[in-house]
């Protein structure tokens, strides 16, 4: 079988984004991607009171596209960790989904994807900041009733459940 070839924006971010994630607490949950079926996917992680994730995926076919996320978890004995509130920073930060890679003309590839990396670096550094704006009762409450926000609904038992957990372990 042959070796795995990732696309070169890829190549080019991966370390970049690294350091950036690790430099701000966030470690890897594995040495390499991970293949779900339909992206490779790579996971950073910080776990304090509420678990921080930070996810970018991609894939080669048949639609050359990539993804970057961030969520924040806190624990739930009865059914596992409960999704608190997630977001799409390339969206939050730019309007844009970041569906495929900048590589559709070849003599302004290499031009495109540096601005790409540049931009998912950016998308990656306003994620990170919005998980350290959680950290704090303020800031994770002001998330948790946030309309946009991609979590529990307001008014359901995970809903209360996060709110209580909030007041009880975030930062003052």
């Amino acid at each position: 079988m042959a070796p795995r070839v990732d696309p070169r924006p890829v190549t080019w971010l991966l370390p970049e984004l690294g350091a950036l994630v690790e430099s701000r607490g966030l470690a890897p949950l594995e040495q390499k991607s991970e293949w779900t079926g339909k992206f490779n996917v790579v996971t950073w992680v910080r776990r304090s009171w509420k678990c921080d994730v930070l996810r970018l995926g991609w894939r080669k076919g048949p639609v050359r596209s990539y993804f970057l996320d961030a969520y924040w978890t806190v624990p739930r004995t009865d059914t596992g960790d409960l999704t608190v509130a997630g977001m799409n920073p390339a969206f939050e930060r730019r309007g844009v989904a970041g569906v495929d890679f900048p590589t559709r003309f070849l003599f302004l590839a290499a031009a495109a994807e540096k601005r790409w990396v540049a931009d998912v670096l950016a998308d990656a550094q306003f994620a990170i900041d919005w998980l350290d704006r959680c950290d704090t009762t303020p800031g994770g409450l002001a998330e948790l009733q946030r309309p946009e926000r991609n979590g529990p609904a307001i008014g359901t038992d995970a809903y209360a459940y996060a709110e209580a957990y909030i007041r009880a372990h975030a930062q003052p």
